[in-house]
């Protein structure tokens, strides 16, 4: 027996003959392919045609939110856009920026969180969680009031992000119910 080009071991798995203390490997070769193939496609630079844009889910102060999915993993995502001449002619670069850096070193499961950014000749784009749960400014909307149950839960998930917030340095200074996320 030997190893071929990608370490896997060569030979008859139901042969005897190999030396003692080697392993055949065969059965994780397809393991091992997969994981390549994962790890060159993280090493590729992320465009906008990685993505299928669906409906329109919002609009800011630069340009839209769209819901969409990536291509080669199926996965939802919000892809916000902003357009390069507007962030420029308001001289918003700066602001823009320190957004993605923020996003960027956020991990939270209470606070949309960035994972993947990217610029075209006339975009910025962050693509981010999607929260299909819509905001908390929604849900107090819709229920007038929430239960002592209801609002001791979303205070809780409130509190969890500003302190998550608070540990990585990050001041929040919005109090904006609709940048509040929530699952449901």
């Amino acid at each position: 027996m030997s190893l071929d080009g990608l370490g896997r071991l060569k030979g008859n798995p139901g042969n005897n003959s190999h030396e003692p203390g080697l392993v055949f490997l065969a059965p994780l070769s397809n393991v091992y392919g997969r994981w390549l193939q994962v790890q060159c496609l993280k090493a590729k630079p992320v465009s906008e045609g990685d993505f299928t844009q669906f409906r329109v889910l919002g609009r800011g102060g630069f340009g839209l939110v769209y819901g969409c999915m990536r291509k080669t993993t199926g996965h939802l995502y919000a892809m916000k856009t902003m357009d390069r001449r507007r962030v420029k002619m308001k001289k918003a670069g700066d602001l823009c920026w320190n957004e993605r850096i923020i996003l960027g070193r956020i991990n939270s499961p209470f606070i949309v969180c960035l994972k993947y950014a990217f610029i075209s000749k006339t975009e910025l784009f962050l693509v981010m969680d999607l929260m299909l749960g819509g905001d908390l400014s929604f849900w107090l909307s819709k229920k007038k009031r929430f239960t002592r149950d209801e609002t001791k839960y979303h205070a809780g998930r409130i509190f969890l992000a500003l302190r998550h917030m608070h540990r990585h340095r990050i001041v929040y200074r919005c109090d904006h119910l609709q940048f509040f996320a929530a699952y449901f």
